[in-house]
């Protein structure tokens, strides 16, 4: 990221002054400083969010057996044979910010491309190569292709 001249500016006097603005407050410098203060705030403050990466945490095989274990007594070749409980968290997602949406996810990312069920548009990145794997041994077991990988 390059700065200009009046961003490095607005920087540095946000560095110099802001000991003073923690003890007096803002309202003591000068409209023009007050701009140029938060001006160098918000530089700040962009560049450490820019700087921490939002990453995905990628299912790991505890989470992933459990909600497929669950998914294939739900479904048959037929179609829904039983009601996946969209309230309750499989087990092993305890560990999950939001268990019960991980969950619901990775039914979802599995139904996706189940070839014998109707299919739900969901992103499958997340569930990463295990549930790939899985689905291709399925196909193998049952001798035809149900899952689309």
């Amino acid at each position: 990221m390059t700065l200009t001249i009046d961003q490095t500016s607005a920087i540095t006097f946000y560095q110099e002054n802001l000991s003073y603005v923690e003890g007096f407050g803002l309202s003591n410098l000068d409209r023009e400083d007050r701009i140029l203060f938060r001006k160098g705030k918000q530089l700040i403050e962009f560049a450490l969010q820019a700087s921490t990466k939002t990453e995905r945490i990628p299912f790991t095989l505890e989470e992933i057996l459990p909600a497929w274990n669950e998914y294939l007594e739900s479904y048959s070749d037929e179609g829904q044979l039983k009601v996946y409980d969209r309230h309750v968290a499989c087990k092993g997602m305890d560990n999950r910010k939001d268990p019960v949406a991980s969950a619901m996810g990775l039914h979802g990312q599995i139904v996706f491309y189940d070839n014998s069920n109707d299919s739900i548009v969901k992103s499958f990145d997340r569930a990463g190569k295990t549930l790939k794997s899985l689905m291709k041994e399925y196909n193998e077991q049952a001798g035809f292709d149900r899952f689309n990988v």
